[in-house]
């Protein structure tokens, strides 16, 4: 996704932003939830730049929260 527009106001917005996808959460999670909810030894989430470095930093809380192996890859280590 591209922002084509000024980058204050899009930082103005993150506050809302971030709050409507909490209140939305069952529903935006619903799909994640069921996979989630299956036995699996690993997730991989994956990014490229900002997002990459998010997945990076998200990836040992996620790891301590569900008890499972959580690597941030890049998309082109996926083709491995």
């Amino acid at each position: 996704m591209i922002y084509h527009g000024n980058a204050y106001d899009y930082i103005c917005e993150t506050p809302d932003v971030l709050r409507n996808i909490i209140y939305r959460k069952n529903g935006l999670l619903k799909d994640a939830l069921k996979i989630l909810n299956k036995d699996f030894q690993c997730i991989y989430i994956t990014g490229a730049g900002s997002s990459y470095h998010a997945a990076v930093g998200a990836a040992d809380f996620m790891m301590r929260l569900m008890k499972k192996k959580v690597l941030a890859v890049r998309p082109e280590e996926l083709l491995r």
